[in-house]
């Protein structure tokens, strides 16, 4: 008996609030305003890598702290479903199979989110 293997190609839906974005741009002015999200953009970025790099090498120290602090970031930059993903990641604590499917979760909702967020930012808001 053979038994075959199903390839899921699983996609997110990320949601955003361009609010955020706008009002920055309204209260700064396009150039102070680009500064400020590029800043933004690579602590945001770095929190990303970060987390993933602990998660590959199964340190979970910090996680709880680091989560929360993507969460944050996400929110200022009103990345909805980021947000929420790393909200999901802190309540896994303890259930190594559901924060297995949340990490990866995150990591292609954090990819759709930074490519909504580059958009935008090159639009000028």
């Amino acid at each position: 008996m053979t038994t075959a293997v199903v390839a899921l190609c699983p996609r997110e839906l990320v949601r955003e609030d361009t609010r955020a974005i706008r009002d920055l741009y309204d209260r700064l002015g396009p150039v102070s305003a680009e500064r400020v999200l590029a800043r933004a953009v690579d602590e945001l970025a770095l929190s990303i890598s970060t987390l993933a790099t602990q998660v590959r090498r199964h340190d979970m120290r910090d996680l709880q702290w680091q989560s929360r602090r993507l969460q944050k970031q996400a929110l200022g930059l009103g990345l909805i479903s980021l947000a929420g993903v790393a909200g999901d990641l802190r309540r896994c604590d303890g259930d190594p199979t559901a924060f297995a499917a949340v990490c990866a979760r995150l990591m292609r909702v954090a990819g759709g989110s930074l490519d909504e967020l580059s958009c935008q930012v090159t639009a000028g808001a």
